[in-house]
């Protein structure tokens, strides 16, 4: 299970600007709530988070020659293992010297610019990442394959030193919906006097123009299964 801790995208100085607010405290707390609630959302949406950070996670190697790094871009690879027994560091002796692999030879990072991997691919350099293990189980004649899980270990560097601009409007874009619709409680107020309909506030994503442009900036960093 990934474990995400967020971490707010758009600051509240950005907000204020965004939205033609003055004052110092006067917006403050609303706009540092919103943009926080905001932040999550919209990462939870993509299935990843943006914030820089230094990891140690477990991965499932796949068969093939690729595996895919989940906080991106990919700054730096501090080291790579890979342990059949390792089960994500829950074995009695997970993840020994013995194990450790080493940059250039047994593998690399996919850099389309130098110190920067976007994709954050590991590649293998060798073969491929070994994606199964045989065991016999009681009262079966042949051993069967298995999938091997949490085996292999990847210390790295990823995500974004700044969130980029793009990220940040479309966070600014859903706080300004959030803020526009508030008096309303955020869902339409409507009432109706025999053949006439009186509605106040349209939150339908359709037609809030602020939503759906946030979600076509967003679409492009929605994570993809593989």
């Amino acid at each position: 299970m990934i474990r995400f801790l967020y971490v707010s995208l758009v600051t509240v100085e950005y907000l204020k600007i965004h939205l033609g607010l003055t004052g110092t405290v006067r917006h403050d707390a609303q706009l540092a709530q919103w943009g926080a609630g905001v932040s999550t959302l919209v990462q939870r949406w993509c299935g990843r988070e943006f914030v820089q950070a230094s990891l140690t996670e477990f991965y499932h190697t796949n068969g093939t020659k690729n595996i895919v790094l989940r906080r991106r871009p990919v700054t730096s690879v501090e080291s790579v293992h890979l342990d059949y027994t390792g089960y994500a560091g829950q074995s009695q002796d997970p993840f020994p010297v013995s194990s450790l692999l080493r940059e250039g030879i047994d593998y690399y990072l996919d850099e389309r610019s130098p110190g920067l991997s976007n994709t954050g691919l590991l590649v293998r350099s060798k073969g491929v990442w070994p994606e199964r293990v045989r065991a016999r189980e009681p009262d079966k004649l042949v051993a069967e394959s298995y999938p091997l899980r949490g085996n292999l270990k990847v210390s790295y560097t990823g995500g974004y030193a700044e969130i980029p601009q793009d990220i940040q409007f479309a966070c600014a874009q859903i706080v300004s919906f959030a803020r526009r619709s508030a008096p309303f409680g955020a869902a339409p107020v409507m009432e109706r006097l025999g053949d006439h309909l009186y509605k106040i506030g349209q939150i339908a994503l359709m037609t809030a123009p602020e939503l759906g442009s946030a979600r076509q900036i967003l679409t492009i960093y929605k994570e993809m299964p593989w």
